[in-house]
Protein backbone atom coordinates (compact mmCIF):
# COMPACT_ATOMS: atom_id res chain seq x y z
CA UNK A 1 0.00 0.00 0.00
CA UNK A 2 1.39 3.35 -0.87
CA UNK A 3 1.84 5.70 2.11
CA UNK A 4 -0.60 8.59 2.71
CA UNK A 5 0.63 12.00 2.19
CA UNK A 6 0.07 14.46 4.69
CA UNK A 7 -2.03 16.76 1.78
CA UNK A 8 -4.27 13.46 1.18
CA UNK A 9 -5.53 13.85 4.91
CA UNK A 10 -8.55 16.67 4.69
CA UNK A 11 -10.01 14.18 1.86
CA UNK A 12 -9.00 10.78 2.95
CA UNK A 13 -10.60 11.86 6.51
CA UNK A 14 -13.98 13.46 5.26
CA UNK A 15 -15.06 10.14 3.64
CA UNK A 16 -15.81 6.21 5.83
CA UNK A 17 -12.37 6.06 7.19
CA UNK A 18 -10.67 2.44 7.39
CA UNK A 19 -6.81 2.99 6.91
CA UNK A 20 -5.95 4.60 10.71
CA UNK A 21 -2.51 3.35 11.34
CA UNK A 22 -1.82 4.86 7.57
CA UNK A 23 -3.31 8.00 8.66
CA UNK A 24 -1.12 8.31 12.25
CA UNK A 25 2.07 7.49 9.93
CA UNK A 26 1.70 10.28 7.74
CA UNK A 27 0.90 12.79 10.84
CA UNK A 28 3.88 11.16 12.29
CA UNK A 29 6.12 11.69 9.44
CA UNK A 30 4.67 15.63 9.29
CA UNK A 31 5.36 15.78 12.85
CA UNK A 32 9.04 14.57 12.13
CA UNK A 33 9.55 17.85 9.21
CA UNK A 34 7.83 20.15 12.59
CA UNK A 35 4.10 20.05 11.23
CA UNK A 36 1.98 19.46 14.02
CA UNK A 37 -1.07 19.94 11.96
CA UNK A 38 -3.37 19.74 15.08
CA UNK A 39 -6.44 20.27 13.23
CA UNK A 40 -5.53 16.53 11.37
CA UNK A 41 -5.46 14.93 14.83
CA UNK A 42 -8.48 16.09 15.98
CA UNK A 43 -10.56 15.29 12.53
CA UNK A 44 -9.37 11.46 12.91
CA UNK A 45 -10.50 11.63 16.47
CA UNK A 46 -14.13 12.86 15.15
CA UNK A 47 -13.79 10.64 12.26
CA UNK A 48 -13.59 7.57 14.63
CA UNK A 49 -16.35 8.39 16.56
CA UNK A 50 -18.73 9.19 13.36
CA UNK A 51 -17.87 5.96 11.69
CA UNK A 52 -17.84 3.82 14.85
CA UNK A 53 -14.13 2.89 14.65
CA UNK A 54 -13.04 4.10 17.97
CA UNK A 55 -11.84 0.51 18.64
CA UNK A 56 -9.48 0.25 15.42
CA UNK A 57 -7.90 3.80 16.36
CA UNK A 58 -7.15 2.66 19.74
CA UNK A 59 -5.19 -0.20 17.77
CA UNK A 60 -3.40 1.94 15.69
CA UNK A 61 -2.54 4.21 18.39
CA UNK A 62 -0.80 1.27 20.72
CA UNK A 63 0.55 0.09 17.22
CA UNK A 64 2.78 3.61 16.40
CA UNK A 65 3.64 4.42 20.17
CA UNK A 66 5.60 1.25 19.71
CA UNK A 67 6.76 2.22 16.47
CA UNK A 68 11.02 3.07 16.25
CA UNK A 69 10.25 6.56 14.11
CA UNK A 70 8.56 8.06 16.97
CA UNK A 71 11.21 6.85 19.89
CA UNK A 72 14.05 8.45 17.98
CA UNK A 73 12.03 11.55 17.74
CA UNK A 74 12.74 14.61 20.11
CA UNK A 75 11.43 14.38 23.12
CA UNK A 76 8.64 17.54 22.55
CA UNK A 77 7.64 15.81 19.94
CA UNK A 78 6.72 12.47 21.71
CA UNK A 79 5.17 14.31 23.89
CA UNK A 80 2.79 15.91 21.37
CA UNK A 81 2.14 12.28 20.42
CA UNK A 82 1.42 11.27 23.85
CA UNK A 83 -0.91 14.30 24.40
CA UNK A 84 -3.36 13.19 21.58
CA UNK A 85 -3.44 9.76 22.97
CA UNK A 86 -4.62 11.62 25.93
CA UNK A 87 -6.81 13.27 23.76
CA UNK A 88 -8.15 10.27 22.57
CA UNK A 89 -8.86 8.08 25.21
CA UNK A 90 -10.49 11.16 27.60
CA UNK A 91 -13.13 12.29 24.45
CA UNK A 92 -13.97 9.63 22.43
CA UNK A 93 -13.31 6.89 24.89
CA UNK A 94 -14.34 8.08 28.04
CA UNK A 95 -10.97 5.66 29.73
CA UNK A 96 -9.63 7.74 32.56
CA UNK A 97 -7.31 5.33 33.18
CA UNK A 98 -5.48 5.56 29.25
CA UNK A 99 -5.72 9.15 29.80
CA UNK A 100 -3.47 9.32 33.05
CA UNK A 101 -1.09 6.71 31.36
CA UNK A 102 -0.73 8.87 28.41
CA UNK A 103 -0.36 12.17 30.56
CA UNK A 104 2.47 10.28 32.38
CA UNK A 105 4.21 9.28 29.28
CA UNK A 106 4.06 12.92 28.67
CA UNK A 107 6.05 13.59 31.64
CA UNK A 108 8.55 10.97 31.02
CA UNK A 109 9.65 12.30 28.35
CA UNK A 110 9.22 16.10 28.96
CA UNK A 111 9.91 15.85 33.02
CA UNK A 112 8.12 19.07 34.02
CA UNK A 113 5.52 19.28 30.69
CA UNK A 114 3.07 22.06 32.27
CA UNK A 115 0.13 21.12 30.00
CA UNK A 116 0.51 17.58 31.14
CA UNK A 117 0.99 18.24 34.92
CA UNK A 118 -1.85 20.45 35.23
CA UNK A 119 -4.23 18.09 33.99
CA UNK A 120 -2.98 15.27 36.06
CA UNK A 121 -3.42 17.33 39.23
CA UNK A 122 -6.92 18.59 38.00
CA UNK A 123 -8.10 14.48 37.29
CA UNK A 124 -6.50 13.40 40.93
CA UNK A 125 -8.04 16.14 42.68
CA UNK A 126 -11.34 15.20 41.30
CA UNK A 127 -10.74 11.97 41.88
CA UNK A 128 -9.56 12.66 45.52
CA UNK A 129 -6.27 10.83 45.23
CA UNK A 130 -4.01 12.03 47.90
CA UNK A 131 -1.59 9.07 47.26
CA UNK A 132 -1.38 10.18 43.73
CA UNK A 133 -1.28 13.66 44.05
CA UNK A 134 1.42 13.56 46.78
CA UNK A 135 3.90 11.18 44.42
CA UNK A 136 2.90 13.36 41.28
CA UNK A 137 4.35 16.24 43.39
CA UNK A 138 6.87 14.49 45.06
CA UNK A 139 8.24 13.60 41.44
CA UNK A 140 7.58 17.02 40.10
CA UNK A 141 10.29 18.11 42.77
CA UNK A 142 13.25 16.77 41.36
CA UNK A 143 16.82 18.03 42.12
CA UNK A 144 16.74 19.61 38.39
CA UNK A 145 14.15 21.99 39.28
CA UNK A 146 14.49 24.98 40.51
CA UNK A 147 14.81 24.89 44.15
CA UNK A 148 12.05 27.36 44.84
CA UNK A 149 9.85 25.46 42.64
CA UNK A 150 11.12 22.36 44.15
CA UNK A 151 10.24 23.56 47.54
CA UNK A 152 6.38 24.72 46.26
CA UNK A 153 5.55 21.22 45.29
CA UNK A 154 6.82 19.06 48.21
CA UNK A 155 5.07 21.92 50.71
CA UNK A 156 1.85 20.91 48.56
CA UNK A 157 2.75 17.03 49.08
CA UNK A 158 3.23 17.48 52.53
CA UNK A 159 0.50 19.28 52.84
CA UNK A 160 -1.84 16.12 51.05
CA UNK A 161 0.34 13.95 53.23
CA UNK A 162 -0.03 15.24 56.86
CA UNK A 163 -3.18 13.50 58.56
CA UNK A 164 -3.64 10.80 55.30
CA UNK A 165 0.47 9.22 55.69
CA UNK A 166 2.38 10.06 58.41
CA UNK A 167 5.66 8.25 57.45
CA UNK A 168 5.23 10.22 53.77
CA UNK A 169 5.02 13.14 55.86
CA UNK A 170 7.90 13.37 57.65
CA UNK A 171 10.11 12.04 54.84
CA UNK A 172 8.66 15.41 52.77
CA UNK A 173 9.40 17.39 55.62
CA UNK A 174 12.93 16.25 55.91
CA UNK A 175 13.44 17.02 52.43
CA UNK A 176 11.93 20.64 52.82
CA UNK A 177 14.38 20.90 55.43
CA UNK A 178 17.32 19.54 53.59
CA UNK A 179 16.71 22.73 51.18
CA UNK A 180 15.32 25.13 53.58
CA UNK A 181 16.71 24.59 57.27
CA UNK A 182 14.97 27.68 58.11
CA UNK A 183 11.30 26.25 57.46
CA UNK A 184 10.27 25.74 61.05
CA UNK A 185 6.80 24.58 60.26
CA UNK A 186 8.03 21.51 58.51
CA UNK A 187 10.10 20.67 61.41
CA UNK A 188 7.19 20.91 63.82
CA UNK A 189 5.41 18.75 61.49
CA UNK A 190 7.62 15.98 61.41
CA UNK A 191 8.32 16.24 65.23
CA UNK A 192 4.57 16.10 66.09
CA UNK A 193 4.17 12.39 63.56
CA UNK A 194 7.04 10.77 64.48
CA UNK A 195 6.36 11.88 68.66
CA UNK A 196 2.73 10.26 67.96
CA UNK A 197 4.16 7.07 66.86
CA UNK A 198 6.49 6.99 70.09
CA UNK A 199 9.49 7.76 67.33
CA UNK A 200 11.78 9.66 69.87
CA UNK A 201 14.88 7.93 69.01
CA UNK A 202 14.22 9.13 65.22
CA UNK A 203 12.83 13.09 66.85
CA UNK A 204 16.23 13.35 68.27
CA UNK A 205 18.05 12.37 65.36
CA UNK A 206 15.85 14.92 63.24
CA UNK A 207 15.99 18.00 65.81
CA UNK A 208 20.10 17.58 66.12
CA UNK A 209 20.46 17.49 62.57
CA UNK A 210 18.08 20.51 62.18
CA UNK A 211 20.64 22.13 64.36
CA UNK A 212 23.18 21.64 62.62
CA UNK A 213 21.65 22.18 59.07
CA UNK A 214 21.02 26.09 60.64
CA UNK A 215 17.72 26.31 61.69
CA UNK A 216 16.84 30.12 62.95
CA UNK A 217 18.14 30.45 66.60
CA UNK A 218 14.72 31.18 68.15
CA UNK A 219 13.76 27.46 66.73
CA UNK A 220 16.74 25.84 67.79
CA UNK A 221 16.63 27.09 71.48
CA UNK A 222 13.41 25.49 70.92
CA UNK A 223 14.84 22.15 69.51
CA UNK A 224 17.23 22.01 72.70
CA UNK A 225 14.68 22.11 75.18
CA UNK A 226 12.96 19.63 73.26
CA UNK A 227 16.45 17.53 73.17
CA UNK A 228 16.09 18.02 77.14
CA UNK A 229 12.59 16.71 77.62
CA UNK A 230 13.08 13.43 75.00
CA UNK A 231 16.99 12.33 75.93
CA UNK A 232 15.75 12.31 79.73
CA UNK A 233 12.24 11.45 80.14
CA UNK A 234 11.86 8.66 76.63
CA UNK A 235 15.01 7.68 76.66
CA UNK A 236 16.74 7.74 79.73
CA UNK A 237 19.90 9.06 78.12
CA UNK A 238 20.91 11.69 80.94
CA UNK A 239 24.26 12.70 80.31
CA UNK A 240 22.99 13.59 76.17
CA UNK A 241 20.19 15.38 78.20
CA UNK A 242 22.86 17.07 80.15
CA UNK A 243 24.72 17.89 77.49
CA UNK A 244 22.01 20.07 76.11
CA UNK A 245 20.23 21.41 78.68
CA UNK A 246 23.85 23.37 79.78
CA UNK A 247 23.57 24.60 75.62
CA UNK A 248 19.48 25.46 76.98
CA UNK A 249 20.07 27.12 80.19
CA UNK A 250 23.30 29.00 78.92
CA UNK A 251 21.57 30.75 76.18
CA UNK A 252 19.40 32.17 78.67
CA UNK A 253 16.27 30.64 77.88
CA UNK A 254 15.97 27.77 80.19
CA UNK A 255 13.03 25.87 80.70
CA UNK A 256 11.35 24.17 83.70
CA UNK A 257 12.67 21.08 82.15
CA UNK A 258 16.30 21.76 81.53
CA UNK A 259 16.31 23.83 85.29
CA UNK A 260 15.10 20.16 86.69
CA UNK A 261 17.72 17.76 84.60
CA UNK A 262 20.81 20.12 85.20
CA UNK A 263 20.14 20.07 88.75
CA UNK A 264 20.17 16.31 88.74
CA UNK A 265 23.81 16.54 87.32
CA UNK A 266 26.14 18.52 89.54
CA UNK A 267 29.56 17.31 88.84
CA UNK A 268 32.84 18.77 90.28
CA UNK A 269 36.02 17.21 89.27
CA UNK A 270 38.00 17.12 92.29
CA UNK A 271 37.98 20.45 93.08
CA UNK A 272 39.67 21.26 89.63
CA UNK A 273 36.80 22.08 88.02
CA UNK A 274 33.78 24.86 89.14
CA UNK A 275 30.66 24.53 89.40
CA UNK A 276 28.05 24.00 86.71
CA UNK A 277 26.99 27.50 86.27
CA UNK A 278 23.82 28.71 89.21
CA UNK A 279 24.42 25.12 90.86
CA UNK A 280 26.81 25.59 93.63
CA UNK A 281 27.95 22.98 95.49
CA UNK A 282 26.12 23.69 98.80
CA UNK A 283 22.79 23.56 96.22
CA UNK A 284 21.52 20.41 98.02
CA UNK A 285 17.96 20.99 96.93
CA UNK A 286 18.89 21.39 93.38
CA UNK A 287 21.26 19.13 93.03
CA UNK A 288 19.68 16.59 94.73
CA UNK A 289 17.20 15.82 91.69
CA UNK A 290 19.98 13.32 90.80
CA UNK A 291 19.05 10.80 93.35
CA UNK A 292 15.66 10.46 91.29
CA UNK A 293 17.75 9.43 88.06
CA UNK A 294 20.13 7.09 90.49
CA UNK A 295 16.95 5.32 92.35
CA UNK A 296 15.66 4.98 88.70
CA UNK A 297 18.77 3.97 86.94
CA UNK A 298 20.79 2.49 89.53
CA UNK A 299 23.72 3.90 87.95
CA UNK A 300 25.69 5.97 89.51
CA UNK A 301 28.17 6.24 86.22
CA UNK A 302 25.14 7.06 83.72
CA UNK A 303 24.09 9.93 85.73
CA UNK A 304 28.19 11.59 85.93
CA UNK A 305 29.23 13.28 82.75
CA UNK A 306 31.15 15.98 82.81
CA UNK A 307 31.15 18.41 79.77
CA UNK A 308 32.52 21.52 81.38
CA UNK A 309 35.71 22.58 82.20
CA UNK A 310 35.97 25.67 84.33
CA UNK A 311 32.94 26.73 83.32
CA UNK A 312 33.75 27.48 79.88
CA UNK A 313 31.01 25.66 77.81
CA UNK A 314 32.45 23.86 74.47
CA UNK A 315 30.76 22.28 71.44
CA UNK A 316 29.52 19.45 71.52
CA UNK A 317 31.98 17.85 69.09
CA UNK A 318 34.79 19.12 71.00
CA UNK A 319 35.20 17.49 74.34
CA UNK A 320 37.25 19.40 77.09
CA UNK A 321 39.83 17.67 78.96
CA UNK A 322 39.15 15.86 81.51
CA UNK A 323 40.79 13.57 83.93
CA UNK A 324 39.78 9.89 83.71
CA UNK A 325 38.00 9.78 86.66
CA UNK A 326 35.84 12.66 88.67
CA UNK A 327 34.13 12.90 91.75
CA UNK A 328 30.46 13.84 90.98
CA UNK A 329 28.47 14.69 94.77
CA UNK A 330 25.27 11.94 94.87
CA UNK A 331 22.70 13.38 97.56
CA UNK A 332 21.09 9.53 97.40
CA UNK A 333 24.58 8.59 99.61
CA UNK A 334 25.28 12.09 100.68
CA UNK A 335 28.89 11.54 99.79
CA UNK A 336 31.47 12.11 96.38
CA UNK A 337 31.59 9.17 94.56
CA UNK A 338 34.36 8.70 92.32
CA UNK A 339 33.26 7.90 88.32
CA UNK A 340 35.27 6.13 85.59
CA UNK A 341 34.42 8.64 82.32
CA UNK A 342 37.17 6.69 80.33
CA UNK A 343 35.10 3.90 80.43
CA UNK A 344 31.63 5.58 79.48
CA UNK A 345 34.07 7.16 76.56
CA UNK A 346 33.67 10.31 77.42
CA UNK A 347 37.42 11.36 78.92
CA UNK A 348 40.16 12.47 76.68
CA UNK A 349 43.62 12.46 76.93
CA UNK A 350 45.26 15.32 78.52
Amino acid sequence: MIPLRIEQLPDVLSKPVDNEVGILEALLVSLAKGQHHAELWQRLHDAALRDDRTAELAFAYEKIQQDRRLKIMPAPNQAIVALHVYEFYKECLSDLDGAISALEKVLAVVPGHPEAFAKLVEIFERKKDKARLIQLYTSAASPKAEKELQLEYLQKALNLAAGFDDDKAVKLAQQILKLDPANVAALETAEEKLSAASKFSDVTRMLEAAIQLGIPEEAAVRARGRLVELYDSKLAEIEISFLFCTYHVGEGSASTEAIRVRGRADFFADGRFEPLGAIGRGDIELGGQIARSLEIDHDRDRAAVLYFAGGDVRGKSELPDVADRVSVWTPLDGRFADVDLKRLGFAKAR
